[in-house]
This record gives structure tokens, sequence and C-alpha cells, in this order.
């Protein structure tokens, strides 16, 4: 095999690992869409076995008109008969004649839509369970799926705890808050020590404070 003929076959080798990767990361996306394009073809096959339903309905009442037809003319047959008029009785048999033709190939039509009937229901029915259960193994598989990702969820959440990172932020976070707290402190102090001074110096300006009267007041505790 020629360098060329090697390569064509790995980019063909690659392409098809890309494409049933592809396939296999959607595997249920798949499954979901083919199920519903199979509901799709049950709806169709539902509207098509009304119609063949309803003709046969219809086939059915122009049988029953048929026999009635049959049946009078049998009667006016008889009355014919016995008034001894040959050629309308020959011309009402002829036509019940044809009548009877025209009625068996109508049975014959309503048997086999008759017969298709049965013969769709049926199968119609086995796809629908089947579907069903797909529906009920796709909601188990979606389910699975769910929890699945929860745990890959928790151990990504375990990682992160293991590794510290989440001690980690949360130890910035109370450093960066602290920070705040203390220069808020910082500032308070110093807001109330400069207001401190400021009285003080007002009182000693004022001569309400001094150092000797202090003085004075220890000397006449002592004695």
């Amino acid at each position: 095999m020629s360098l060329m003929q090697k390569l064509t076959t790995l980019v063909r080798s690659e392409v098809r690992e890309s494409a049933e990767n592809i396939i296999d990361a959607n595997a249920i996306k798949i499954f979901e869409q083919e199920l519903l394009d199979c509901h799709d073809s049950i709806t169709y096959a539902k509207h098509q076995l009304t119609l063949l339903m309803a003709e046969r309905l219809r086939l059915g009442r122009k049988i029953e008109n048929i026999i009635a037809q049959i049946s009078a003319r049998e009667k006016q047959t008889a009355e014919a008969v016995e008034l001894e008029n040959i050629e309308l009785s020959h011309a009402l048999a002829e036509d019940i004649l044809n009548l009877e033709k025209i009625l068996y190939q109508q049975k014959e039509v309503f048997l086999k839509l008759e017969n298709r009937e049965k013969e769709l229901k049926k199968n119609m029915a086995n796809k629908v369970r089947n579907i069903c259960e797909f529906q009920r193994e796709l909601m188990a598989v979606k389910s699975m799926q769910c929890a699945q990702s929860a745990m890959s969820n928790m151990v990504n959440v375990e990682s992160h705890v293991s590794s510290g990172n989440l001690r980690g932020s949360l130890q910035r976070i109370h450093d960066i808050q602290q920070q705040f707290d203390d220069r808020q402190t910082a500032s308070e102090t110093l807001e109330s020590e400069l207001l401190s001074n400021g009285l003080d110096q007002q009182l000693k300006d004022a001569g309400i404070v001094s150092k000797q009267k202090d003085i004075e007041a220890i000397l006449e505790r002592v004695k």
C-alpha cells in the first residue's frame, strides 16, 4: 500500500471514529428523534386506517342496499310469474342476476377491506406497544443520565473541596471582610480620638481643666 493510500485510509478512519463519537455523544437525542419519527408514522398510519374503515362502512351500506334491491326484485318477479307475465318476469330475473353479480363482487371487496383493516389494527397495536415500551426506556435512560450528571457534579465539588479551592476562596472572602472591618474600626477610632483631643484642648483653653488643678486635687486626696 502506497503512502498516499495509507494517509487516505487514516483520514477515513479518523472521520469514522469522529462520526461514531458524535453519534455516541448524542445517542439519547438520536433515539428520542427516532421515537418522534415513529409517532409521526403511526399518526399517518392511523389516518390511512381511518379512511379504510370509512370505505368499509360505505361499502357495507352499499351491500345492504343491493340486498334490499334483490329482495324487492324477487317479490316483483314472484308477482309477475303469478300474473303469468313471462317477459316481465324474465327481465326482473335478469336484473336480479346482475344485482347478485354486483353483490358478489362488492362482498369480495368488503371482505378484503375487512381483513386488511384487522391486519393493520393488529400491526398498529403491536407498534404502539413497542413505542410505549421504548418511551419508558427513554425516560429511564434520561433519568439515569440526570443521576450520572449529578454524581459527576458531586465529584467535581468533592474535587474542589479536597484540593482546597473552596476553602481557599472562602478564606480570601473572610480576609477581605476582615480588612474592611479593620479599616472601619480604625476610622471610627481616629474620629473619636480627634473629637476627644479637641474637647480636652477646649477645656484647657477655658481654664476648666489644668495640670495645676490636677496636682492640687491629688495632694488634697492624700491629706
